[in-house]
């Protein structure tokens, strides 16, 4: 059997929310905390943002984690072993941990809060959990029976999913707070989490000390609203905010970073910059030439797209969806090869966009981006083509699909190129039917199942090939998250660099 088991020690575990603020007496203020977009829904089983996991995270556990040095650690689980094929995962449950009415966590807790989740209407296109949990025996009959019997729970700390088949990620996703456990206390969702959150508007949440949380005992409270990142300078400056959480650095222009107070930490290449393209059915996208002679478009230069990010600092361009590091990397000989193939489509393209010029749907302050694309002699209506505000630009990627082209990012976690799935994959938490390939969908689905590590490399060398054949989507390239801070109000105790760092641990108030 292989095993695996981890030893908490104080203040050594990140559990995404506000841990150990460091020795202050007196009780301090609260940190006003600004998000760029807004969370949408604070129930784990509806979350579908990136902001979202980021909120959530103060509040809920899932059953594992990563530390600052993305290696999976414990949260609501204190060990687990996984046998030799891969297929049997079995969690010890850490019952001491209490949800924030003082009840303790159980197995039964994780169960019956991702099957009454799976039950809920999706805000995505694809249920939240169905990344991972549609690959449990069982899974294809919950519907019927409300159940999935490959969740079983023999005792209150003992948690075993039994998989259809191999699924050698499996811990990667099970760390997202999507599958955390959660109870409902009245009309409010509580967790075991440092935090629990309370909403005061659609914009506005309160994090208040979970009492039986020792991780929160010596932290500030939260308030977290909504902000309109123009206007991030003055709202960190005047304090408005103190702390301006997580965002992609590609996306701030750098005089909004600078000012006597103002920090920014800086995490690792987080959030994969894009352009979504509308393959549908019917759609000017659906023939597979012209999203290729765009992807040529928007690489052709030495440059590549660092025109279509406003802070080039922190951004690196790059027309493949892994990473530098990761297995299934093509050397930058061969994918910019397959990139220049899409030149001899760029007439076709041009001439189809005059018959039926293109809705293009970017962020606001992004019109450059239109302006850009024209300088190529692509044809855009600009009547139909907005600066959509970030609930528009959801809506349109899940659910409504109106644009042909969609200016976005997503973030996905795990140095295991299986993260892709999340994204592209047929059953992917974060997917869009408007991005959706058959071809890429099947290489992903059989990907999952090697544990071989030669083999991981080939078949998703296979998926970069089928990424640059197919073009799902036109991958800009890599963006930092950062972080940005008033030092005069909060401060750090360890500046953590992580995947990204939109958790807000490291940070206390300074005055009380």
């Amino acid at each position: 059997m292989r095993k695996v088991y981890f030893v908490m020690g104080l203040c050594s575990l990140v559990v995404g929310g506000l841990v150990m603020f460091g020795g202050m007496s007196e009780k301090p203020r609260s940190i006003k905390v600004g998000y760029g977009q807004p969370w949408k829904s604070i129930h784990p089983g509806l979350q579908h943002t990136a902001v979202a996991d980021f909120v959530l995270s103060n509040q809920f556990e899932a059953l594992v984690g990563y530390d600052q040095n993305n290696n999976i650690v414990p949260l609501g689980a204190k060990s687990w072993r996984v046998n030799d094929d891969m297929t049997v995962y079995t969690f010890k449950i850490d019952t001491d941990r209490k949800f924030s009415d003082g009840s303790s966590l159980t197995s039964h807790d994780y169960k019956r809060s991702w099957e009454e989740a799976l039950s809920l209407d999706p805000k995505s296109a694809n249920s939240s959990l169905a990344d991972v949990l549609h690959m449990l025996e069982g899974a294809d009959r919950f519907h019927n029976l409300g159940y999935i019997s490959g969740i079983e729970t023999p005792d209150s700390s003992t948690l075993i999913l039994r998989f259809k088949e191999t699924y050698r990620t499996a811990l990667d996703y099970l760390h997202g707070n999507r599958l955390a456990a959660y109870k409902k206390v009245g009309d409010r969702y509580i967790g075991t989490g440092a935090y629990s959150l309370r909403e005061l508007g659609t914009d506005n949440l309160v994090a208040q000390k979970n009492p039986y949380s020792n991780l929160s005992s010596k932290g500030s409270e939260l308030e977290m609203i909504v902000i309109d990142p123009t206007t991030l300078k003055k709202s960190i400056e005047s304090g408005i905010i103190d702390i301006y959480a997580f965002e992609a650095g590609s996306r701030v222009a750098q005089e909004n970073l600078t000012g006597p107070n103002t920090k920014v930490l800086v995490g690792q290449d987080a959030i994969n910059e894009a352009l979504y393209l509308n393959s549908l059915p019917g759609r000017l996208f659906s023939d597979k030439r012209l999203r290729k002679a765009l992807l040529y478009l928007i690489h052709q230069a030495p440059s590549g797209a660092n025109k279509l990010v406003r802070n080039p600092k922190y951004f690196s361009s790059d027309p493949q969806a892994l990473l530098p590091l990761q297995a299934g990397r093509l050397s930058d000989q061969e994918a910019n090869k397959l990139v220049q193939d899409g030149e001899r489509y760029v007439p076709i393209l041009i001439e189809e966009s005059k018959k039926k010029p293109l809705i293009v749907y970017v962020g606001k302050g992004e019109t450059w981006v239109l302006d850009h694309l024209e300088n190529f002699g692509l044809v855009i209506d600009r009547n139909l083509s907005k600066e959509a505000d970030p609930s528009e630009r959801i809506s349109n990627y899940y659910k409504e699909h109106r644009s042909d082209i969609l200016l976005a990012g997503y973030s996905i976690s795990g140095a295991d190129p299986d993260s892709v799935y999340h994204v592209m994959g047929k059953h992917g938490a974060i997917t869009s039917p408007m991005i959706q390939s058959r071809v890429i969908a099947e290489i992903l689905e059989d990907g999952r199942q090697i544990v071989d590590s030669n083999r991981v490399n080939t078949q998703y060398e296979k998926f970069s090939r089928a990424f640059l054949e197919e073009v799902p989507l036109v991958h800009l390239g890599f963006s930092k998250a950062i972080t940005v801070y008033n030092s005069k109000r909060v401060g750090i105790d360890s500046a953590v660099i992580r995947r990204n760092n939109g958790h807000l641990y490291p940070f206390y108030s300074k005055s009380p």
